[in-house]
């Protein structure tokens, strides 16, 4: 009898489950549509043909020579010392935003955020860049040829302001090509708003048959910008346009002699070698590195007494 009651009991005695049963296959959730995977699959068409990574062009290259930029682009906007930026940098400050001087174009470059100081940099160091243009005004065919039947200008606030319009050519045939460069930060995150700003540049770029490109500010990393300043300072007040060849002649005696030492003893032997000053050694050296006749590695500090580091 006992022993019935206590069969009876076990058997109505719920076992306790394992915490993870080996027969549950675990599925993950259903990943949600980003904003911009859903603004990409929208525009696929549009996005193909306006895609294009400015600074992942192979390196190294040397800026080709007598490359002649017209005075004004065909929209009526200037090339070169001319051009006025759209939007100032009115009271520049390095904490939030700068203006300083070319020294390929002699002219004042206005960086609104410091986002766009160290991208627009970049662009002055890169030997394929003929020009770049900051807040350049980008407008609709249409909207213009409206503005004309009316015997008027077209305003402003049917403008879209670009943040960069680079000028560059590519070999073998060195035609002038431009492409449009959106700075953000390197956290910039887009909402709704921000995405179609981005599918209307990309349009207007289109429209042109130019490139379009988002760039965050982390794709020129704090130590590429250190060393893109420290090369400014050494000639920002000297007309590089003139240095095209002394340059070249300079980085092949330094490339074909040791490179030991700190980057001061390295120009003052090619000072003596090339028979120049020290302070043309140093415009040299870096006219040089903005015509691509020396390659950079810039993970490693640029100075005066830092060791030189080139790359092949």
């Amino acid at each position: 009898m006992n022993t019935a009651k206590a069969s009876s009991s076990s058997s109505s005695v719920r076992r306790r489950k394992p915490y993870i049963s080996p027969t549950l296959v675990y599925k993950e959730p259903p990943e949600k549509k980003s904003l911009r995977t859903t603004y990409e699959s929208k525009h696929a068409g549009l996005i193909a043909r306006t895609d294009f990574r400015f600074l992942e062009l192979p390196r190294p290259f040397a800026t080709p020579p007598g490359i002649v930029l017209p005075e004004f682009d065909e929209y009526g906007w200037e090339h070169g010392e001319a051009y006025k930026a759209m939007l100032e940098a009115r009271k520049p400050s390095l904490a939030t935003r700068a203006a300083f001087h070319g020294f390929y174009h002699a002219r004042r470059y206005e960086a609104l955020a410091l986002t766009e100081f160290g991208i627009q940099l970049a662009m002055l160091f890169n030997p394929y860049v003929l020009d770049f243009r900051e807040q350049y005004g980008i407008y609709s065919p249409n909207a213009y040829w409206r503005a004309r039947a009316r015997g008027q200008r077209l305003p402003r606030s049917q403008m879209t302001t670009i943040d960069i319009i680079v000028t560059y050519a590519l070999p073998p045939h060195f035609e002038l090509r431009y492409h449009a460069i959106s700075v953000k930060s390197a956290e910039y995150v887009p909402d709704e708003k921000d995405m179609k700003r981005e599918i209307k540049e990309r349009t207007l770029a289109d429209e042109r048959h130019w490139t379009w490109e988002l760039m965050r500010s982390s794709v020129v990393p704090h130590q590429e910008v250190n060393n893109y300043v420290f090369l400014w300072t050494l000639i920002r007040l000297t007309p590089v346009r003139q240095l095209y060849e002394q340059s070249r002649q300079f980085a092949h005696y330094l490339m074909t002699h040791s490179t030991s030492g700190k980057l001061n003893s390295v120009l003052e032997r090619c000072a003596r070698g090339v028979k120049v000053s020290s302070d043309d050694a140093y415009r040299l050296f870096a006219s040089a590195i903005s015509y691509g006749f020396l390659t950079i590695d810039h993970s490693k500090p640029l100075g005066k007494f830092n060791s030189l580091f080139l790359l092949d």
